[in-house]
């Protein structure tokens, strides 16, 4: 599951860029120079981590739902009693 959440941790980091790059040019007419590297930095490091976060949450849930409940056999059970 490392490997799924670095991805999405990277995944997240293309997407927030391509939707920045995108609103920047809609809306600043393209120029990126205005933008301090450090505050962007920050909010690209915060974007992945809730978007890891939201993962890991996701699969949480959804390991839990799939549980089930009630009488377990054990394959060895004949060796325990």
């Amino acid at each position: 599951m490392a490997i799924a959440g670095l991805a999405v941790y990277f995944g997240s980091q293309v997407v927030f860029g391509l939707v920045l790059a995108i609103f920047v040019e809609t809306d600043y007419d393209g120029n990126f120079v205005g933008i301090n590297d450090f505050a962007l930095s920050i909010m690209a490091i915060a974007v992945s981590a809730l978007c890891t976060w939201a993962f890991y949450e996701y699969l949480k849930n959804s390991w839990r739902k799939n549980k089930k409940v009630g009488d377990y056999e054990l394959l060895d059970e004949d060796l325990t009693e």
